[in-house]
């Protein structure tokens, strides 16, 4: 076929642009399958070291479940604290928490309504100041 040299041009063009859309995605669909289950940073520092990354291990992303409902334990202790041992009102000790956890007051609220049951087994057992002081040693009872 003879094309003239505008078509060639454009004939050219469109097919180099289709040859990058076809890397482009089969690039991506590579990197999405190769690096989904890797954190950022682990092909720099463990896998150009030790170039093998275990495929069983798998690092979910986002926030962790346990460290949440560690946090939120400590912050119910806190409520606690406050309220029983400092016997400051119910607003202040809410704008003491929301300062220390770096949390809105609103959130405060909602997380205390939902863990209701470790809030009613402190109260239930009445634990003294070192129950406390010995969880977790690193605040200030």
């Amino acid at each position: 076929m003879c094309y003239s040299g505008v078509a060639k041009k454009t004939l050219q063009k469109t097919f180099v642009g289709y040859l990058f859309y076809v890397y482009r995605a089969c690039y991506s669909n590579f990197v999405l399958q190769n690096h989904l289950s890797m954190p950022r940073g682990t092909v720099k520092i463990y896998k150009n070291i030790f170039n093998e990354i275990d495929p069983k291990r798998r690092v979910s992303r986002g926030r962790s479940r346990n460290l949440l409902m560690e946090r939120n334990k400590c912050l119910i202790a806190r409520y606690y604290f406050y309220g029983h041992f400092c016997q400051n009102g119910y607003g202040d000790i809410i704008e003491r928490l929301s300062h220390e956890f770096y949390l809105s007051t609103v959130t405060i609220t909602e997380l205390i309504t939902e863990n209701m049951d470790v809030l009613d087994k402190l109260k239930d057992e009445q634990p003294e100041l070192r129950f406390f002081k010995e969880r977790w040693p690193h605040l200030k009872w």
